[in-house]
């Protein structure tokens, strides 16, 4: 932090500076960078960037007035304090946004005051805030708080980070003023939660990180839906932060896999009107039209989508009746939310961390494989049932095996992979047991 007290008095300056120094040491902080002006001129032709100012209005040459509005357009989160025995100026002043007015001579209590305050407004700028436990003085960083909660019993409250646990007297409302919006939500009067941090939840407990957990009021179960659906749908916006292509990428891997397995189910049932390589190309084709609406993170748009081009591969591609048509693709859209439900259930908290990180995390590759896993097992199960080729030999048999078999590796070792390995290993390992699976079955197709 730097500080400038700018005043053509030096009596006045060195006495700010000395208390300034006071409140740091007294509160056990690190000292700030702290810069002596005596002119507008000296204070403008600095090119050190300035966080608190404290501003003399009368000064000789360049007046205070003209410093302060030329600090802003310079600076605009600098905070500015005016120093002055005449009050007639604060109008003028108050144009560039004064934080707080001292008259001289000045009063040691009201400068600490002030500067505390100053720094508040700072750290809450800055994504941090100040916390005062046991005599000392803590600077967090907001990022790093799971949950703030308050004990009933002693009205202690405690803030939990990724790191430690502070404890002080300091009242809920106070820390609340002092954290980022956005991302923080008061779930209980003794509770508040950093989404970033959410593991899982139900109607009446928030699940965090680090084991720790905070309960939601009945009354606020409907409102926190709201905020943590848009805090996800953001986030899942956000998913890939490398740029437009990697989002694209992303979204074609997931499409490719799903075009994949429609290819496999629809060529276990129908007859094919086209050879297999240009059926193929013409569903990855479709497939891919689904990427600017998914994109766009709208769940049930994405589902109404998603049966359109399963219909139109469906009738492109194969001889089949319309009305069989629409069955199937009917049934694959709710196989494929099926799949993504029974994974959603079965490991809760993948979903949260697939769509809740701002960057490439392994967890969202994860969720993909395994659902989509799951959703080729079912697919597969159910062409048993409706099969164009009754034929019962050994080859397709032990094809139908691999079938079964490679979908289960495919789920165990790129989660793994994800755990242990980088994004870019499971990957490429998942498209390699696809492609084995698409060989398998154009085995037995064929």
């Amino acid at each position: 932090m730097n500080i400038f007290i700018c005043d053509d008095d030096n009596l006045i300056c060195e006495q700010i500076k000395t208390l300034c120094e006071s409140y740091y040491t007294e509160h056990k902080l690190k000292r700030p960078d702290i810069y002596i002006f005596h002119s507008g001129e000296d204070i403008l032709a600095s090119d050190i960037k300035p966080d608190i100012v404290y501003l003399d209005i009368q000064m000789s040459g360049i007046d205070g007035i003209a410093v302060g509005n030329s600090l802003v357009k310079s600076y605009p989160a600098a905070i500015i304090i005016i120093i002055t025995s005449f009050p007639e100026y604060l109008d003028e002043a108050m144009r560039f946004h004064v934080f707080r007015y001292i008259s001289k001579p000045v009063e040691s209590k009201r400068v600490m005051r002030n500067l505390e305050d100053a720094i508040s407004e700072f750290n809450s700028i800055g994504g941090r805030i100040i916390v005062k436990c046991k005599g000392t003085t803590y600077i967090l960083s907001a990022k790093d708080i799971i949950m703030v909660e308050v004990n009933p019993h002693c009205r202690n409250l405690t803030i939990h980070t990724v790191s430690d646990t502070y404890t002080t007297t300091q009242t809920l409302a106070s820390i609340k003023s002092m954290l980022p919006s956005g991302s923080f939500y008061q779930s209980h009067r003794c509770y508040i939660v950093n989404m970033n941090y959410i593991m899982s939840y139900n109607n009446s407990r928030i699940y965090m990180e680090n084991h720790l957990y905070a309960d939601i009021a009945l009354r606020k179960y409907n409102d926190f839906l709201i905020p943590i659906q848009h805090f996800l749908q953001h986030c899942a916006s956000l998913l890939i932060r490398g740029g437009f292509m990697n989002l694209i990428l992303y979204y074609l891997f997931v499409y490719l896999i799903e075009a994949i397995i429609l290819w496999l189910y629809c060529n276990r049932i129908f007859t094919s009107r086209k050879n297999t390589f240009l059926s193929l190309l013409i569903t990855i084709g479709m497939f891919s039209l689904l990427i600017p609406v998914a994109i766009l993170t709208n769940a049930a748009l994405n589902a109404f989508c998603s049966f359109i081009v399963y219909l139109c591969c469906i009738v492109l591609n194969y001889d089949s009746k319309p009305v069989w048509a629409l069955f199937h693709a009917l049934a694959l859209t709710i196989l494929m939310a099926l799949s993504e439900g029974l994974i959603a259930a079965a490991i809760p908290d993948i979903t949260i961390y697939a769509f809740r990180d701002g960057n490439i995390h392994s967890s969202a590759f994860t969720f993909v494989i395994l659902s989509k896993s799951v959703y080729l097992c079912i697919s597969q199960l159910v062409t048993r049932i409706f099969s164009k080729d009754t034929v019962n030999n050994a080859s397709i048999r032990k094809s139908t095996l691999m079938l079964y078999l490679i979908p289960v590796m495919s789920s165990i070792i790129p989660f793994l992979l994800a755990i242990y390995v980088s994004t870019v290993n499971c990957l490429a390992l998942t498209l390699l047991l696809y492609s084995y699976v698409w060989f398998c079955c154009s085995q037995s197709i064929s």
